[in-house]
């Protein structure tokens, strides 16, 4: 299937949510569609493009997609996972009161006659949090995400043939890009069975976080569970900054998107000012049957200037 038909889908169903246009949605849609979501719930039909536009009411949207993994699971069907990131506010534009919340998106485009479409569609609310301190009294969706949201997106979703896929289609850069983001996905859904595909028998990771080295799969896979259980759902988004290989090994250096995510999940009138951390990455991979993850090292960096003098401004105001 064309990887640009895909592209134009999502693009359509990312630009009807941004811009709360049903009918940009539903172009993508057939008419049958499913969505599953842990905070939408179960629709189907006319209502998923309706759901889907209008579920973020208020101005001022950016939605960006991030990670996008595409796995062809037969000549009629393929499978696309990718996060969303949104950001909403209200306010001038000098000083823009505003939210955050993070998403991670299961789609199923299938052929039929009418083309290649989206049949099913699950969406995960991760985490959403914002300026809760000055938008408190706003009229949004539960922003403090207080109780569990587990996903109901899980690894089974996708069949093990079509998840454990090696992408060889000889574009090392895209090879290398979609195995860091399946690493994400292994986060996020805990799927065993793409790790013991695409890491090496002897696969580490040092996490600077938690000042922690992990010298077995299983034992990251245990940690990465613990973790789990303390979120409320888990989302993670990577910006890949370098990319360096050969023939044998890529060192890929990454950076964890994170704008306003403290920890806590909540910015108020205790911690707002703190916010504007990230977590860097490198990563090692080497060429055996194809690119392969060895060893994963990161750690947390905090970053206030990435506000622009905002956070400045804030503390300045409210002293």
């Amino acid at each position: 299937m064309s990887n640009k038909v895909i592209s134009t889908l999502r693009q359509n169903l990312v630009d009807g949510i941004r811009f709360h246009q049903e009918a940009r949605i539903n172009s993508a849609l057939t008419r049958d569609a499913t969505l599953t979501s842990n905070f939408l719930g179960q629709h189907h039909g006319v209502d998923v493009g309706k759901l889907l536009a209008h579920f973020i009411n208020a101005p001022n949207l950016k939605f960006n997609v991030e990670n996008s993994v595409i796995y062809n699971v037969s000549e009629l069907r393929v499978i696309e996972t990718f996060n969303g990131i949104g950001l909403f506010g209200y306010g001038s534009k000098e000083f823009l009161f505003h939210t955050q919340l993070g998403l991670i998106f299961l789609v199923e485009y299938c052929v039929s006659d009418g083309g290649l479409a989206i049949v099913n569609l699950k969406v995960d609310l991760c985490w959403i949090e914002g300026n809760t301190w000055w938008m408190k009294d706003s009229s949004l969706i539960d922003f403090s995400v207080n109780s569990h949201r587990h996903h109901t997106i899980n690894s089974r979703d996708i069949p093990v043939s079509a998840r454990t896929q090696t992408f060889q289609h000889g574009d090392t850069i895209q090879e290398i890009r979609s195995r860091v983001y399946q690493y994400a996905w292994i986060l996020d859904i805990e799927d065993t069975d793409i790790l013991e595909a695409i890491a090496v028998r002897d696969f580490t990771v040092y996490d600077g976080f938690h000042d922690r080295l992990f010298k077995t799969r299983h034992e990251w896979c245990e940690f990465v569970h613990y973790l789990n259980e303390k979120e409320p759902a888990m989302q993670h988004s990577f910006r890949i900054l370098n990319i360096e290989y050969d023939s044998n090994s890529a060192i890929v250096q990454m950076r964890r998107f994170e704008p306003d995510r403290i920890g806590s999940k909540v910015i108020n009138a205790a911690n707002w000012w703190h916010d504007w951390y990230t977590l860097d990455y490198r990563v090692k991979l080497v060429r055996e049957d194809c690119w392969k993850l060895a060893t994963v090292e990161f750690s947390k960096i905090n970053r206030s200037g990435l506000s622009q003098g905002l956070l400045n401004k804030c503390v300045a105001a409210n002293s």
